[in-house]
């Protein structure tokens, strides 16, 4: 039995937290004419700090698989396993319980629907981490400075991103369609990856911790802040600088993963282990549950109260799922 990294489930048990944190705020979001601008600020807030969730696991997979070890069958099959689980099962919510588009067409072509795009908002992680091991397989990053590779990071969401466009448009008032700008996320992640290795295979120095906890704080409440103002100028949320690949974002996210990575014991003692090992279906089954607690009217417009009761509930049912399914799953296929 391999021998668990503490750190590595630390980031794992955060940001699967952070992860059903952002989708239940997010409903308030979208309320922006609805609700008072104290109330959306707080879920502003609460997106600011927690858009750091998905490029922590990129950046926890780039670690693992772009070192020593290499990307074998089994990965790769425990990915397609879970994506073919998930589909079929919010494939059955959406086509036979939800009033949804898909719903209203006949079954066969709502099947072949599910291979043009993902059946729910989620899924998607799991066809861009799919990628992402198939390229691990051909890339490798060892003994790297880690500081070259922040740098190299750095230029490439500044100046090799098309949504670069957003921070340009704002301070200039000129967008930024440079001819090596890319405008698929894919590349971001793969460099998200590389940060994680370089960063994990790096002795930092822990003094500096409290360093890195401060320009995570700092950075994400300067995300929160232009999206107030840029959303409070369209009437309507403006996303741009929530994205995974905004320079802001990638910065946050490598702030947190170093300061996390200083520590020595689990966050949570052994309960950090176990959200570790169920994260998958922590994944996998929360946007479900905050789903069918919309769909029966029992989101609140308290946006704290609101946020916390459904967090915890919507975190520990999926982690309850988690375990009943880790007791089954013998060979950890889907845990």
């Amino acid at each position: 039995m391999n021998k668990r990294i503490i750190w590595i489930d630390n980031i794992r048990a955060i940001a699967c937290f952070l992860v059903v944190l952002l989708h239940v705020s997010a409903y308030h979001l979208y309320q922006i004419k609805d609700v008072s601008s104290i109330s959306w600020n707080i879920a502003n807030t609460i997106q600011s700090f927690t858009r750091v969730c998905v490029p922590l696991f990129f950046m926890i997979s780039g670690y693992a698989f772009m070192r020593d070890k290499h990307v074998k069958n089994k990965n790769i099959l425990k990915i397609v396993a879970n994506l073919c689980l998930y589909t079929v099962i919010y494939f059955v919510y959406v086509y036979f319980y939800r009033d949804s588009v898909i719903s209203k067409v006949p079954l066969k072509e709502a099947v072949l629907s599910v291979f043009s795009k993902p059946i729910f908002f989620h899924l998607w992680f799991f066809y861009q981490i799919l990628m992402c091991y198939v390229f691990f397989i051909f890339i490798s990053l060892k003994n790297v400075d880690y500081k070259k590779v922040i740098l190299a990071a750095s230029v490439i969401f500044l100046f090799f991103n098309a949504k670069t466009s957003s921070y340009t448009s704002m301070l200039f008032g000129t967008g930024w369609h440079g001819i090596f700008a890319l405008n698929d996320d894919l590349p971001f992640y793969l460099v998200y990856a590389a940060l994680g290795a370089a960063i994990g295979q790096a002795e930092l120095n822990t003094k500096y911790k409290n360093i890195y906890l401060y320009i995570f704080v700092t950075l994400s409440l300067v995300t929160a802040y232009i999206t107030y103002l840029i959303s409070n100028d369209k009437g309507r949320l403006a996303q741009s600088f929530y994205f995974y690949s905004s320079f802001l974002v990638m910065l946050s996210s490598l702030s947190l993963f170093m300061y996390i990575k200083c520590f020595d014991y689990a966050v949570t003692g052994k309960l950090t282990g176990l959200i570790a090992a169920t994260s998958l279906p922590i994944y996998g089954f929360h946007p479900l549950i905050i789903e069918l607690l919309i769909t029966n009217g029992l989101r609140m417009n308290n946006v704290i109260m609101d946020t916390v009761l459904v967090t915890m509930f919507s975190f520990l049912l999926s982690f309850g799922i988690g375990l009943t399914i880790r007791r089954f799953d013998r060979k950890a296929i889907f845990s």
